[in-house]
């Protein structure tokens, strides 16, 4: 599970979906401005990239 999906499900325990989900795109604007930025990729600690591209 990627740290956006858990962001979503920690705010659907006290918010609405559609304001989860408003949640979560902010949470990804600010990321994108961020990585952009600073020139950088977004590496998800969560997820396993090399296996991912094994596939």
């Amino acid at each position: 599970m990627s740290t956006l999906a858990a962001k979503y499900r920690s705010l659907m325990v006290c918010k609405s979906h559609k304001e989860a989900i408003v949640a979560v795109a902010h949470k990804m604007i600010r990321l994108i401005y961020i990585l952009l930025s600073r020139r950088q990729p977004h590496l998800d600690q969560d997820i396993d990239h090399a296996a991912m591209s094994a596939k």
